[in-house]
């Protein structure tokens, strides 16, 4: 049985979600599967997040875009 990319990202953003509800942090374990997925890009992404410099976009027919300040 394959498992796809997109599968595997997927179930890993959806562990990531369950882990921030239940104790508001990732375990390492998971950001270590982040970045083996998506290379040093996931850090330096998540490095955004942490000083909130991304903010999502939503226009009033539901398009949405994110805006990223560096």
């Amino acid at each position: 049985m394959a498992v796809t990319l997109p599968e595997v990202v997927e179930e890993l953003l959806s562990e990531m979600a369950a882990a921030v509800r239940d104790s508001a942090r990732i375990p390492d374990e998971l950001l270590l599967s982040l970045k083996f997925v998506f290379g040093s890009s996931a850090i330096q992404a998540l490095d955004l997040v942490d000083r909130e410099s991304v903010t999502l976009i939503s226009s009033p027919s539901g398009r949405r875009v994110y805006q990223v300040e560096v």
